[in-house]
């Protein structure tokens, strides 16, 4: 196998379809500035899940999130952004 034909299978992979948050917990391994270390785990904070799956279903529009102080807001917009690049690549809007 040459190198082209190894990269050829790596970037033609299929989009991977699942949740963000079963995605998240397979790729995402440390958060460094999170008071829990360690790999994403949607356990930890299971109100976030609602928000990724409004993120991904293409009839939401906007998605807000108010929420306390360190209750994963930054969190869900970048483990978001990281989905849709690996996954869902095209225009996106992203304001803090």
């Amino acid at each position: 196998m040459t190198f082209y034909d190894e990269l050829w299978r790596r970037v033609c992979v299929p989009p991977d379809r699942r949740p963000i948050w079963q995605w998240a917990e397979e790729h995402i391994r440390a958060i460094p500035y999170s008071p829990s270390p360690g790999a994403f785990r949607v356990a930890n904070s299971p109100q976030i899940r609602a928000v990724f799956e409004a993120i991904t279903d293409p009839r939401v529009r906007v998605v807000s999130i108010i929420a306390a102080v360190q209750a994963a807001k930054t969190l869900v917009s970048e483990i978001s952004l990281a989905y849709i690049i690996a996954n869902m690549p095209g225009p996106t809007l992203w304001l803090n």
